[in-house]
């Protein structure tokens, strides 16, 4: 391919940046016990427009309670949780 292609390609990308999402965010909920890890996630996702986090949990039944108050689309779960239930 021609160097121009890239360039063409470059500039489209940056000005499909600058525009906001033509679409509803996704909505999500993190359930970690790690407060760090969650706020420090919080952070990432603050700073896309194509998410909108509506909750975070520290566990299993906090998580549940949210989910009966919003619409979810996705719940992000750290997989390597204490085998406390709860």
């Amino acid at each position: 391919m021609e160097l121009s292609h890239y360039t063409s390609l470059a500039s489209m990308k940056s000005r499909s940046m600058d525009k906001q999402p033509s679409h509803e965010p996704i909505r999500l909920v993190l359930l970690d016990d790690h407060v760090l890890l969650r706020e420090s996630l919080a952070q990432l996702l603050a700073a896309e427009d194509d998410f909108e986090l509506v909750a975070q949990c520290a566990s299993p039944a906090e998580a549940l309670k949210s989910l009966k108050d919003v619409k979810v689309d996705i719940v992000l779960v750290d997989r390597k949780r204490p085998a406390n239930p709860g």
